[in-house]
């Protein structure tokens, strides 16, 4: 312990530092000094030493010359501002991780063509499997090809220029870029189809997208979300027949009269929560 504190013969260069000085409190500091590299005394008694030489060291300056003035002020302003920058992480650090401007839920993304889910779902009441084909197979919901928006809009709003993207790409045979909006990082393994299969309603990872004249993020796709539903999936299944519907207040006004369906699903399926909370469920 004493030789990682003083190295390299420290000990002795003290000793020849208070041979010269016959003051008493010279005569104290060697009496300490010896007591503590003599490898007489155990942790305790070398502790208790050091106390003594640190109480006695008024006339010599030995102890002034290991440790400035300042060292004392320094080290405390250190632990200062360790506790400082630690208390900044833990409430800003944590703050920031759900904050919106990291989750980006409720943001916006500019798309080539300002396509309005409110008004395609909403009033005109298409079903989102018309347009996202692939939910139901593969495991990306897909984006929709051009034809198929060709479909209506060769008869309708024909000229308009605000589809002028989508006349483009139909003539060049180059698909519309979209922006996506809703995503999980690319270390994370989704698939859409089972989700679907299951009876996860779109509205549950979406929202209220039939209310959205602008296609925002209603979720946070964090890890913590998706294991809030993976470790209790029962209370977020739904007849898969039904999983584009949008709007089940019936279900949450009167939560009792659904409340063993999720459970039946669960055992019907095959669901085990302790499965899906593996690490490699989502990352492979």
């Amino acid at each position: 312990m004493i030789a990682a504190l003083f190295p390299d013969r420290t000990a002795e260069a003290l000793l020849i530092h208070l041979s010269g000085q016959e003051s008493e409190a010279a005569a104290h500091e060697k009496d300490c000094l010896a007591a503590i590299f003599g490898a007489k005394l155990g942790w305790h008694g070398c502790k208790d030493a050091l106390g003594a030489l640190l109480q006695g060291n008024k006339g010599t300056g030995l102890l002034a010359q290991i440790f400035t003035a300042s060292a004392d002020t320094r080290l405390r302003a250190v632990l200062f501002l360790a506790a400082l920058v630690g208390v900044f992480l833990i409430v800003f650090g944590g703050g920031f991780a759900e904050s919106t401007f990291l989750t980006a839920v409720g943001w916006f993304r500019d798309q080539p063509v300002p396509f309005s889910h409110q008004h395609h779902v909403g009033s005109l009441g298409i079903d989102c499997r018309y347009c996202h084909s692939g939910v139901e197979t593969s495991d990306r919901a897909t984006f929709p090809p051009t034809h198929t928006c060709m479909t209506c809009h060769s008869q309708i709003w024909t000229g308009a220029p605000i589809l002028a993207p989508v006349r483009q790409s139909m003539l060049t045979g180059k698909p519309i870029e979209w922006n996506r909006v809703s995503a999980v990082p690319d270390y994370v393994y989704f698939n859409h189809s089972i989700h679907i299969d299951r009876g996860v309603p779109c509205v549950t990872c979406h929202g209220r997208i039939d209310q959205m004249p602008l296609t925002a993020r209603a979720k946070p796709f964090q890890m913590q979300w998706c294991l809030d539903c993976h470790r209790d999936p029962a209370p977020h299944l739904r007849p898969p027949e039904q999983v584009t519907r949008m709007d089940w207040s019936d279900w949450e006004r009167d939560p009792e009269a659904h409340k063993d369906y999720g459970a039946l699903m669960v055992q019907a399926y095959g669901i085990e929560p302790a499965k899906l909370i593996q690490c490699n469920t989502c990352h492979r």
